[in-house]
């Protein structure tokens, strides 16, 4: 006499546990890689300024002639300098109002290179300051023929804050990994970390 089968399988209340659990992970997971995203937006533009920092030194120092990096607001044909400019340009002369002038040596401004914001680091905010203040508007470095910093340029910078609050606060009261650039007296950029308190540590500011 053949006997009936009982059926194996989750209940209810294990697939809704399951479901739960699930949820709960990707949920985590989607949080993380929106974080790691948005601070690879900081990342990515400190290390864009940082590059033209030293693209614009090692220009002056290749043409003994002074060579600009700025920061604008955009790189249009109506750009300003900006202390907040999350775009950059290295050029020879101001390119004030012709940020989108070609690229020449020889045709005003001279524009060398530049960079708009949107490119991998749309969501970054810049804010550069000057310690003591230099009485401009922070916003540029002006390279001589040896590579050193112009002593004259009252709208020069020593330090960049690099935010994101599309992604939130800074640590440690948020979770963006913000970043400083420090101006050194030769006139490299320094990457550091605000958010540490060791002075031993690489990564202090």
């Amino acid at each position: 006499m053949l006997t009936g089968r009982r059926a194996k399988g989750a209940s209810l209340v294990e697939l809704l546990i399951g479901i739960t659990v699930l949820a709960l992970l990707l949920s985590y997971a989607t949080t993380t890689a929106r974080e790691y995203i948005q601070n690879t937006h900081i990342r990515t533009a400190a290390e864009s300024i940082v590059s033209g920092m030293q693209y614009a030194k090692s220009e002056a120092l290749k043409r003994n002639a002074q060579v600009r990096f700025q920061l604008v607001n955009d790189l249009t044909g109506g750009c300003n300098l900006a202390s907040n400019g999350e775009s950059w340009v290295v050029s020879l002369d101001d390119p004030t109002g012709n940020c989108a002038a070609a690229l020449s040596e020889t045709v005003a401004p001279r524009i060398l290179e530049r960079r708009a914001a949107a490119e991998g680091s749309a969501n970054a905010d810049v804010v550069a300051s000057s310690t003591p203040a230099a009485g401009g508007n922070n916003s540029m470095l002006i390279y001589n023929g040896l590579g050193r910093l112009a002593l004259s340029n009252t709208n020069r910078f020593d330090r960049l804050r690099i935010s994101n609050p599309s992604g939130g606060s800074c640590l440690p009261s948020g979770t963006m990994r913000c970043l400083d650039i420090v101006v050194t007296a030769g006139g490299d950029g320094r990457i550091c970390d605000p958010s540490i308190t060791v002075t031993t540590d690489s990564r202090y500011c």
